[in-house]
């Protein structure tokens, strides 16, 4: 997409905000000169700050009536989730884009606001704050992954569709996320579901590597944190430190395996590496056997030919 925008000569932001390890991300930006890419906090300032604080801790909601799923009472469940949020940071972080994309209108004009769709709570707060102080910017949310049930963020209830803050237009890998959307997602009739494609996977088409010999293994985690402690306990046992081939770790961006080693205390056989590359690409050009869970880098060597499991 960068590329393309660059060959047509448009002017564009890369909006971008740092899941771990911010200093290194930093770094990495500022070496960066062909695009221009702004952190979000640039945006916002020092008053902005209190102000979150403020709306986080004083205006935590207090659930006054029973809440009823199929005659079970789950109030207690919900005002846990709620208290984890809240002592989690996860409220703070999301308040914090409003002002992130208030400071950001502010100093640039946008029309066009594109951004990956997950149907986080991020989302709707930093689409709230772009429809109030640029009202005429098209908002278009990308969904970069496949869509799965178990995902119940994509999927709304009928009182939500036309309350919640939402993009113009949502854009799909494929004809059956748009399907999916449109049967179970209760999306208002004012959003435009359109089938896109998989914009990092165009290398399938160029990609006319020989499969190597061997039986060198590439693990690609999912976000889940229990998932991946227990796939890492997993492949303790299943490649010893005689085995003799190469076992590449791919960790989901949000949950990085120096993380989860230091805060679970889990240890990892020595003849795993860690993978360097940004792109699963490249992981995946001296791979025998591709190892996943719950990713869409199961489909992306599939179309390789290289088995998974």
């Amino acid at each position: 997409l960068l590329g393309y925008l660059k060959e047509e000569k448009k002017d564009f932001i890369v909006l971008v905000g740092s899941l771990t390890n911010s200093n290194k991300i930093i770094k990495k930006l500022k070496a960066e000169k062909d695009i221009l890419i702004v952190p979000q906090e640039y945006f916002i300032e020092y008053l902005d700050y209190l102000k979150v604080a403020f709306l986080t801790f004083f205006n935590k909601p207090k659930l006054k009536n029973k809440i009823l799923f199929r005659d079970i009472d789950l109030t207690e469940l919900v005002n846990r989730c709620l208290d984890k949020d809240y002592e989690n940071g996860e409220v703070y972080n999301n308040f914090l884009y409003y002002y992130y994309m208030k400071g950001l209108l502010k100093k640039v004009e946008v029309r066009n606001f594109i951004y990956v769709f997950e149907n986080r709570a991020w989302e709707r707060i930093s689409i709230l704050a772009i429809k109030k102080y640029s009202p005429l910017t098209k908002i278009t949310g990308y969904v970069h992954s496949s869509v799965r049930q178990s995902y119940l963020g994509y999927f709304q209830s009928n009182i939500e569709k036309d309350i919640v803050p939402s993009p113009d237009k949502i854009l799909t890998v494929g004809g059956v996320a748009v399907s999916m959307l449109s049967r179970l997602g209760n999306f208002s009739d004012k959003i435009e579901l359109k089938e896109g494609c998989a914009l990092r996977c165009e290398y399938f088409f160029k990609n006319n590597a020989k499969r190597i010999k061997g039986c060198n293994v590439v693990v690609a985690f999912s976000i889940d944190i229990g998932c991946a402690i227990r796939l890492c306990k997993f492949l303790n046992d299943a490649f010893p430190v005689t085995y003799k081939h190469r076992i590449v770790l791919r960790p989901h961006p949000f949950t990085p395996l120096e993380g989860l080693i230091k805060t679970h205390g889990l240890e990892l056989n020595n003849n795993f590496e860690i993978s360097k590359y940004a792109m699963l690409e490249q992981d995946l050009k001296d791979v025998n056997v591709l190892i996943y869970t719950d990713s869409t880098a199961g489909m992306e060597a599939l179309m390789l030919g290289i088995p998974v499991i």
